[in-house]
């Protein structure tokens, strides 16, 4: 199992918060593991070529819960790290991001019984690519900006009212379903009207703050419910982690359905597939009988 977090520096390296306190605690904690782990920063993926994924925007927007978030690329660089990690495991292998800022968030440094846990989660995800419910009744429409929707969504009221997934641990099990989501993920990530923090059209009624990364995953992510894309369960996301402990696992068995003009719209193309068929099959009924009359008024000549 690998373990990873990004944690910006603040200068001379990075504008970014110093996380460096942060990244201790944490190294601290997975001395005392297993675990195969690494900590990235802005200036490691500068240093190897990925410098767009953590370029100064010059403002931070509709992001206005995340101090410095713009100076460091609005956490585009999330897929990009998973991928370089999985870079160096072993198909099957579990590879588990989070957050770095423990001292405001205490659970990110829990690593009790940390490998058990983790597996816990992934068997009830029944899914290779985990990433948790936020909780009960927040949906992406509050946290994502309407031009990403608008843009990249199959059915626009079916995201909109989708469960809100947070991005502070997203955990994946190495295979080509995890990283072709990574890689969709990632493309989006560099567009920057998706990432940045301005706005675009009018805001949702119910709109608080932009999420950037985590808001075009759950985009994603909704598409692939809708589709069945990759195999993902139809509950997904099914998992709340209950105050962000990743020992505190909730369970929900909820299946949200499309809207009626995406179901029309199935209809139709399901319609348009079996008239398709009838015509084809009673075409071929007609050709073999004028075949069959054919060969008996020959035989009559």
């Amino acid at each position: 199992m690998h373990y990873i977090s990004f944690c910006s520096e603040g200068e001379p390296n990075d504008k970014g918060l110093n996380l460096s306190g942060s990244k201790q605690q944490l190294i601290d904690g997975l001395k005392k593991t297993n675990l195969k782990y690494f900590m990235y920063s802005p200036k490691y993926l500068k240093d190897n070529g990925y410098g767009e994924f953590v370029k100064e925007h010059p403002n931070a927007g509709l992001v206005s819960m995340n101090a410095n978030m713009n100076l460091v690329g609005f956490c585009a660089w999330k897929p990009v790290i998973m991928l370089l990690e999985l870079e160096k495991m072993n198909d099957g292998d579990i590879l588990v991001y989070r957050d770095c800022n423990c001292e405001k968030y205490g659970q990110l440094k829990d690593f009790n019984d940390f490998e058990n846990a983790i597996n816990h989660i992934m068997n009830k995800a029944n899914f290779d690519f985990f990433i948790p419910r936020e909780n009960m009744h927040l949906t992406l429409k509050q946290h994502c900006k309407p031009n990403i929707i608008n843009e990249l969504a199959i059915d626009k009221e079916f995201t909109k009212d989708f469960p809100l997934l947070i991005a502070n641990v997203i955990i994946c099990r190495k295979s080509k379903t995890s990283i072709e989501i990574l890689e969709e993920w990632k493309k989006y990530c560099l567009v920057d009207e998706f990432i940045n923090g301005e706005q675009y059209g009018d805001l949702n009624p119910e709109f608080r703050w932009f999420t950037p990364e985590q808001a075009i995953l759950g985009v994603l992510i909704s598409n692939y419910v809708l589709e069945g894309k990759h195999g993902i369960p139809k509950n997904y996301p099914n998992i709340i982690l209950d105050n962000r402990n990743i020992h505190s696992v909730v369970i929900v068995d909820e299946i949200k359905k499309p809207t009626e003009s995406f179901t029309n719209l199935l209809s139709t193309d399901s319609t348009y597939v079996v008239t398709s068929i009838s015509v084809f099959a009673i075409l071929a009924v007609v050709f073999y009988n004028y075949k069959s009359i054919y060969k008996r008024i020959k035989k009559l000549i």
